[in-house]
């Protein structure tokens, strides 16, 4: 009698996780996407080469290392040019290869902004004021320990630790840092994929991935490039949820081909940004040969918005395919970095567009 009341528990249990995960996958599907149409943003130079953007304040601020200055900072405001700053050199107060920390950005906005320059490094904070002209000053400075040397997407946590990522040398999906004691943790690589599919390619570059810190809610969140997956965990880096977009995609990187990414394989999730509110995902959705040899004027891109539960709020498809965005919560914008290339062309011209759609 127990055996045959064990087995019945059993299979209500898989009938509800297999109706569970109906549901998720019929919710993306009962959203209909919101089309978005892009707007130029012709004030903005178009003598660029763009590498990152991010809105503070009530400026968009753009880094690009072709400059005198690599920072152009632009009122949101009619986007009037306000002055740049930063000289690429090796004074203490110079840069050299400079990105934005992503969870200075992700919810309310204090009177600094984080800066990670791997070049020379060093974390800088910059406190930004554009009231009366443009000043900044630098108020602090870290030096980086030679254990996180090499990575991408530096995030500072609340209880002063550092999550961040390594697509060349990593040993998992990201790695958990802690400076008082210089011990580093890696997060297992997942979801699992045959090894037949890493065809002794780098393992790091297959599990590449976009990371943002939220302080108020006190979570990560990692968007996987080759992977429809996000990942949402609490601040220890213990897994809280995995959101799939459809049908799992197991990216195969057996496939010849003369450079490291094989003509067929699927470019998922390539940036991610947040509000105290909400998580911005940008989908691309597209194989790298189409990419490469097709005008990015044909297509479109995606952003998934969820909540911070991992609930999908909405779906927007904005024109243009888009490699990089910014949220602008006063102004209810979305800007955009798209790369302008004639078909089979290498040469791409950087452009800056907004959409207009809600935030918070």
């Amino acid at each position: 009698m127990k055996i045959e009341l064990i087995k019945f528990i059993l299979i209500i249990s898989v009938l509800i996780l297999v109706a569970c995960n109906e549901n998720k996958t019929a919710s993306y599907e009962k959203i209909k996407p919101s089309k978005i149409k892009a707007e130029k943003i012709d004030q903005i130079d178009e003598d660029n080469d763009f590498a990152d953007l991010a809105v503070y304040g009530g400026n968009l601020i753009l880094i690009d290392r072709s400059q005198e200055e690599i920072f152009q900072v632009y009122s949101t405001n009619g986007f009037r040019k306000i002055g740049s700053f930063g000289i690429i050199g090796e004074g203490p107060e110079n840069f050299s290869l400079p990105k934005f920390v992503k969870s200075s950005f992700s919810g309310n906005i204090s009177d600094d902004f984080w800066i990670f320059d791997p070049n020379k490094k060093l974390l800088k904070n910059i406190n930004l004021k554009t009231t009366d002209g443009l000043e900044y000053s630098f108020t602090e400075s870290r030096l980086i320990d030679p254990k996180v040397l090499g990575s991408f997407d530096i995030n500072i946590l609340k209880n002063g630790k550092m999550i961040g990522k390594n697509p060349i040398d990593g040993k998992g999906n990201f790695y958990l840092f802690d400076p008082s004691n210089k011990e580093i943790s890696w997060i297992d690589f997942h979801p699992e994929i045959p090894e037949k599919n890493i065809a002794n390619k780098n393992k790091a570059f297959i599990y590449n991935s976009v990371l943002i810190y939220n302080e108020k809610n006190n979570k990560i969140v990692q968007a996987m490039y080759f992977f429809n997956q996000i990942h949402l965990y609490d601040q220890n880096t213990e897994i809280l949820k995995s959101i799939t977009i459809g049908d799992l995609n197991i990216p195969d990187f057996s496939e010849k081909s003369h450079s490291l990414i094989p003509p067929s394989l699927v470019y998922n999730f390539v940036d991610l940004k947040t509000t105290d509110n909400y998580i911005f995902a940008l989908f691309q959705g597209i194989e790298h040969e189409v990419k490469m040899s097709k005008p990015n004027k044909e297509f479109y891109s995606k952003v998934y918005k969820f909540d911070w539960d991992g609930n999908i709020i909405e779906i927007y498809e904005l024109e243009l395919l888009l490699n990089l965005i910014a949220l602008d919560s006063k102004n209810d914008k979305i800007y955009g970095l798209h790369f302008n290339r004639e078909e089979n062309s290498l040469n791409a011209l950087p452009e800056i567009y907004q959409y207009k759609l809600k935030i918070d």
